[in-house]
């Protein structure tokens, strides 16, 4: 599951940036009697957990969640407050990921997440625009 959802520590970085979507899979500090990933329940701490359906975290959890479900909260283009747009791309060069946010007017500005796993540079780059205040729900529908 590493390779589709966030690491911890990025989890435990968007839950205090203040992710707010119920994520599928979560991270979680404690078992409650729910399904693992061939882990028995004594051994199960800091792992992903899994959910019926998305709900929202508690003290111990944090949100794990899938590129998809990253993608769904960070908008395609952004706006600057000295009006230049920028545009959300992906690459992937040597084995990492980037998504970058590149000047729409060919100057040579962006903003570049970078990471192996394209989650992690998903989350990274969604971490990066709420430190911004760049994720409003005007932008996000762009």
């Amino acid at each position: 599951m590493d390779k589709h959802c966030v690491s911890l520590e990025l989890a435990k970085q968007l839950k205090e940036a203040g992710w707010k979507e119920p994520t599928i899979y979560q991270w979680s500090d404690n078992y409650y009697g729910v399904l693992t990933f061939g882990k028995p329940a004594e051994n199960f701490k800091g792992e992903y957990r899994i959910v019926d359906s998305p709900v929202m975290l508690d003290d111990t959890e944090y949100p794990a969640p899938f590129a998809t479900e990253i993608l769904e909260e960070l908008p395609f283009i952004i706006t600057d407050s000295e009006n230049r747009s920028y545009l959300l791309t992906i690459e992937r060069i040597e084995g990492n990921y980037w998504i970058r946010l590149i000047a729409m007017d060919n100057a040579q500005r962006y903003f570049g997440a970078v990471d192996k796993s394209f989650t992690n540079a998903l989350a990274k780059m969604w971490l990066y625009l709420r430190k911004e205040g760049k994720l409003n729900e005007r932008e996000k529908e762009q």
